[in-house]
């Protein structure tokens, strides 16, 4: 597995802990992530803090890595993914969906999300 693709994991093992400061740390401060739900997102940090608490439980399986491009310094990973949670007022919610990360190391740093964009996949025929 490369880098950058394992970044994709270490997102899914924060959410499952439910640990906005490490999904936030994932991110390059200024990043972008648009969801299949809400939409283009700013003020990630915020926002994932805001997403922990809403969420009394989760799940994320069937998590695929279909490809990472790397070109100095820059990579390309695709994938998909479902998603289970039930929010603290017992509201179900589930979904597919495929997601696409771009990431960047600087300077020999840590690969850092800089877009992440979540498409929402059609459920699948009864």
């Amino acid at each position: 597995m490369t880098e950058p693709a394992e970044i994709v994991h270490r997102w899914v093992a924060a959410w499952l802990q439910l640990d906005a400061t490490a999904v936030t740390d994932l991110f390059e401060p200024g990043a972008t992530y648009v969801s299949g739900r809400d939409g283009e997102l700013d003020q990630l940090g915020r926002r994932f803090q805001i997403a922990a608490r809403r969420w009394r439980s989760v799940r994320i399986d069937e998590v695929s890595v279909d490809e990472a491009v790397t070109d100095a310094g820059l990579a390309v990973v695709a994938g998909r993914y479902r998603f289970w949670g039930t929010d603290r007022h017992d509201h179900e919610v589930a979904y597919s969906a495929a997601v696409t990360f771009v990431l960047r190391r600087q300077d020999g740093g840590p690969w850092r999300i800089v877009r992440m964009h979540e498409s929402l996949l059609p459920p699948a025929p009864a």
